[in-house]
C-alpha cells in the first residue's frame, strides 16, 4: 500500500474528499516545522483575516517551496469584481467571506516578510472563456512560485524548482 504524499487542511472538511484532509483552526497548521517540501495553496488566503499569519505558518511547515494561487486587487473595480466572484462562488457553501484581497505590492511584502523569494509570478491566467474572461480574468488572479530563503547567506539555486508555464 502506497501512502499518499498529498495532504489537505481546512477549517471545514467536506464529507467527501479525494485526499486526506485534516481540520485545523485557521491559524496554526497542525504539522511540525519543516514537515513538507512544498506547499500549494489555491484561493485560500483572501478568506483569512491575516494572510501574513498563514504565509508565516507555511514558512514554518515548508522546508523548500510554496506555490500560491490567489486573487489580486488593483483598485476599486477589481475589488468589486472579486467580491462578486467570491460571493457567487462561495456563499452557498457557507465559506467565510472577509473579502481580504491584496495588491501585488502587498503580496510581495507578505512573501518577503516570511522569507520567501518570488522567482516566478504570473497574472492573466486565462481561467475563463468568452465574456467571463473579460469580466473576471484579466488582472484578478496570480500564481507564484517562491522558494524559502533561510538567510541572506544562503543563495538560491538556479533552476532550483519547477518552472511554471507562461500564461497567454
Amino acid at each position: 500500500m502506497i501512502k499518499s504524499l498529498i495532504f489537505g487542511i481546512d477549517v471545514f472538511v467536506r464529507p467527501e474528499t479525494n485526499v486526506k484532509v485534516t481540520v485545523y483552526d485557521g491559524k496554526t497548521i497542525p504539522y511540525e516545522d519543516g514537515t513538507f517540501d512544498t506547499i500549494i495553496i489555491i484561493d485560500v488566503l483572501h478568506h483569512t483575516d491575516d494572510p501574513n499569519l498563514i504565509v508565516a505558518e507555511m514558512a514554518r511547515v515548508s522546508s523548500k517551496y510554496v506555490i500560491v494561487k490567489d486573487h489580486l486587487k488593483s483598485g476599486l473595480i477589481s475589488y468589486l469584481k472579486l467580491c462578486i466572484m467570491d460571493y457567487v462562488g462561495n456563499a452557498h457553501y457557507h465559506v467565510r467571506l472577509p473579502y481580504n484581497y491584496q495588491s501585488k505590492k502587498q503580496w510581495e511584502t507578505i512573501f518577503k516578510n516570511n522569507n520567501f523569494k518570488i522567482v516566478e509570478w504570473h497574472e492573466h491566467l486565462n481561467l475563463y472563456k468568452g465574456l467571463f474572461h473579460l469580466l473576471f480574468d484579466c488582472d484578478l488572479h496570480f500564481i507564484t512560485y517562491a522558494p524559502l530563503v533561510y538567510s541572506k547567506e544562503v543563495p538560491l539555486k538556479k533552476n532550483g524548482g519547477p518552472t511554471l508555464q507562461p500564461c497567454h
